[in-house]
């Protein structure tokens, strides 16, 4: 379930590209203030509805996949949902402002944020790969877990079992998981009970059991990848 990101580096003068994007939104003929007509598919914009779930972190601009980093291939999802190529659900967090349509101005924040990364108001993001190689995120808001992490990283601490308390939805990092560990709960472990132990497609897999039942989720192949903000 890992996707593979685009490069900045592999696309030459981005400025460049950038202005090409906007030529051929010029062309189209964009109206209402730079946006573009809105798909006519009204089924596929139908979004659907979470699970009481409340996202630990502001939204990214262009951010498709919630998972706080905007790739190439996200940018040009937001350009053919601009052009009408695209319905709005494909990316809905490319529509800042919340009127039903991607602007200019909304690319731009979306490159922007690709160029410069997402902008995190609390914390930091880890990226940690469980039972060979699924991925998933955490966001850790205490300051002695992030140094803890911070000296596995620079391999001065073992690698240790990431805990945390399991919600729904991606939190708007952990995309495109469904679920995330509760900020404020996550932590590190030596050791743990093995009812909390699985992958990560497990916890997506059994969704409900994991929330209602197990309720925390403690991986015992974790391994601390990067941070990523």
């Amino acid at each position: 379930m890992c996707q593979q990101r685009g490069n900045l580096s592999g696309y030459g003068n981005f400025s460049v590209w950038l202005f090409v994007l906007i030529l051929v939104f010029a062309a189209r003929g964009m109206t209402h203030h730079g946006a573009m007509p809105r798909s006519e598919n009204k089924a596929l914009e139908e979004t659907p509805v979470e699970r009481n779930c409340t996202a630990s972190i502001s939204a990214c601009v262009g951010d498709c996949n919630q998972d706080a980093e905007v790739s190439i291939d996200e940018i040009v999802t937001g350009v053919a949902i601009a052009l009408g190529l695209s319905p709005l659900p494909t990316c809905t967090h490319m529509d800042r402002d919340g009127q039903g349509d991607v602007t200019i101005d909304e690319i731009i924040a979306a490159v922007r944020a690709a160029l410069e990364g997402c902008p995190l108001d609390r914390g930091a993001i880890y990226e940690v790969r469980a039972c060979d190689d699924e991925r998933f995120r955490i966001l850790l808001v205490d300051p002695q877990a992030t140094q803890l992490a911070e000296r596995i990283l620079a391999g001065e601490e073992p690698q240790k079992i990431v805990i945390g308390d399991l919600r729904c939805g991606s939190g708007n990092f952990n995309g495109p998981w469904n679920w995330h560990l509760e900020p404020a709960t996550v932590g590190f472990a030596d050791v743990t009970i093995e009812l909390c132990d699985g992958c990560p497609s497990f916890v997506e897999t059994e969704l409900e059991y994991w929330l209602d039942t197990v309720r925390r989720y403690c991986p015992w192949s974790a391994e601390l990848l990067r941070r990523v903000r």
